[in-house]
């Protein structure tokens, strides 16, 4: 299958509720371009993530909250938030 770059949905939800979703096709600079910028400055690895900015939806995160990226094609990303200083929250 082909993954258009210019297309795909992001997601991205807190504790289970959806606070942000938006598509690349809103990005101000797009997916290729930001890796030839990028990659002529920095090496570029299989794995590593560029983060492009965010969309509408942005709050404040807490200790213990469950972050979850999801880009359905790919796959997701889940993230605990655990300030520093504080224990596990697990």
């Amino acid at each position: 299958d082909f993954l258009d770059p210019h297309d795909v949905e992001v997601l991205c939800t807190v504790n289970g509720e959806e606070r942000q979703r938006a598509s690349t096709r809103e990005l101000v600079v797009d997916v290729p371009h930001a890796i030839a910028y990028l990659s002529t400055h920095m090496s570029l690895y299989p794995g590593d993530l560029i983060l492009m900015g965010t969309p509408a939806g942005v709050g404040p995160l807490e200790d213990g909250d469950r972050v979850v990226c999801t880009i359905p094609p790919i796959g997701e990303l889940e993230t605990t938030i655990q300030r520093q200083g504080t224990s596990d929250p697990s």
